[in-house]
């Protein structure tokens, strides 16, 4: 029950953090009244403040150090701040006048900060609620479980608030919503806290490192250098596969007459409904690394397959189908990996938090690319050409990005290739 005490928290987190994400744009621009092209800026600067946030908080926290009371007054104000910010710009559609622009960027720069606060100390853990591989396995399928769970309710009721039709939309409702996502936040954060209790050291763990060398600790840990590059690969693969679903759902693609699903939500659905497979294949057969290699192996396969799928509509849903199976195994072994490339440095210290820090900001970076490299590719088959060429056009553009990902992903497989510390024994200062 600790375990998923401590992973409930990734429903809250992703809830909230998805509702931005996924309808922000959408949000700002039709509701509030604030021209895409500026709403658009508003969004990517507090991106981009989120990303320079994460380091300077996992910096802070190294030094004020870990303990069950500074993690929980992290939850605490972190959740409460994340929770006011949220409600405050959905209350704004309640406003006699139109919100200010500088109101909103205020206010999205204030939740990503909060939700740093959250999200770092929250993230470290997982080292520490499991100490066992087998665990740290559990755990990590946990946490992608709730996550999922998480961003699909928020997906299904921001859906029925926010459309096109957003004239007919009852600010109340909306508002309600926001209510509804913090007290989700704060319930499933007072749960990780309670996880606590018996695995936090009694004395605050502290480190004096700076940022700079944090980042030397990173990059001179072989075991942690190659999980940051294959977290890294991860974070441009997996948007840009999202994105170009999210095309093709545009797109209307038939098997037999019959409408194919939504190629997003069989991805969402393959990855939650694979994770006990991952999991069994972890914890009792092929044991992690392996698990890992196979998970690249089927996400090589799928993108492999992409090259030759012709936009044909069954082919297409099978390829999600185990491309989202694949991505599933990818991360939940990645983040079980994590700790014990941590505990591989046999020097003394680690600066924990810096660590977590570091890896999201690259990961977000990562991530940020992947709208860039699709409209690349979008440029590149021309889609925007003549009707009659938008057959060839779709199939171009997925052999394309089929080609990519094929790419990136025997790149992933080549790298975990070369690592393997599974047998690393636990640090008994990092428990």
């Amino acid at each position: 029950m600790r375990l998923v005490a401590y992973a409930s928290a990734n429903a809250g987190k992703s809830g909230v953090a998805s509702f931005l994400e996924i309808y922000g744009l959408f949000y700002i621009s039709q509701v509030l009244g604030i021209p895409t092209p500026v709403a658009g800026i508003l969004l990517t600067t507090s991106v981009l403040w989120d990303a320079i946030t994460d380091p300077i908080v996992g910096w802070m926290l190294d030094r004020v150090g870990l303990s069950t009371k500074n993690i929980t007054w992290c939850f605490v104000l972190g959740g409460a701040v994340v929770g006011a910010c949220l409600l405050m710009l959905l209350a704004m559609t309640l406003l006699p006048s139109p919100a200010g622009t500088f109101c909103i960027l205020l206010l999205l720069l204030t939740f990503r900060t909060a939700y740093t606060v959250i999200d770092v100390p929250h993230n470290t853990l997982i080292g520490f609620v499991a100490a066992s591989p087998k665990a740290r396995t559990r755990v990590a399928g946990l946490r992608i479980l709730f996550s999922g769970l998480g961003r699909l309710a928020t997906t299904v009721a921001a859906a029925q608030l926010i459309s096109p039709g957003a004239e007919d939309m009852k600010p109340d409702e909306l508002l309600n919503l926001g209510g509804v996502l913090t007290g989700l936040l704060i319930i499933t954060l007072y749960a990780a806290v309670g996880s606590l209790s018996a695995i936090s050291p009694v004395a605050p763990i502290r480190q004096r490192s700076s940022i700079v060398e944090t980042l030397k600790f990173c990059t001179a840990n072989a075991p942690l250098r190659r999980l940051f590059l294959l977290s890294i690969l991860n974070s441009v693969a997996f948007p840009v596969l999202a994105i170009v679903l999210v095309y093709a759902d545009t797109v209307e693609i038939t098997h037999q007459g019959n409408p194919i699903p939504s190629f997003v939500t069989v991805l969402v659905m393959a990855q939650l409904l694979s994770l006990a497979l991952w999991d069994a294949l972890a914890r009792h057969l092929l044991g992690r690394w392996t698990t890992l290699r196979v998970a690249y192996a089927m996400l090589a396969l799928a993108a492999f397959a992409l090259t030759y799928s012709n936009a044909a509509g069954l082919l297409l849903l099978v390829i999600t189908m185990i491309a989202g199976g694949a991505q599933s195994g990818v991360s939940m072994m990645n983040w079980a990996l994590l700790p014990d490339a941590l505990e591989a440095n046999k020097s003394g210290d680690v600066p924990i938090f810096g660590v977590f820090g570091l890896l999201t900001l690259a990961n977000k970076i990562a991530s940020s690319l992947a709208p860039t490299i699709v409209g690349l590719l979008l440029m590149w088959v021309e889609l925007g050409g003549e009707p009659s060429n938008a057959d060839s056009s779709i199939t171009e553009f997925l052999r394309l990005t089929g080609a990519l990902l094929t790419g990136i992903s025997v790149a992933c497989l080549w790298v975990s290739r070369r690592s393997n510390f599974s047998a690393t024994p636990p640090r008994t200062s990092f428990r």
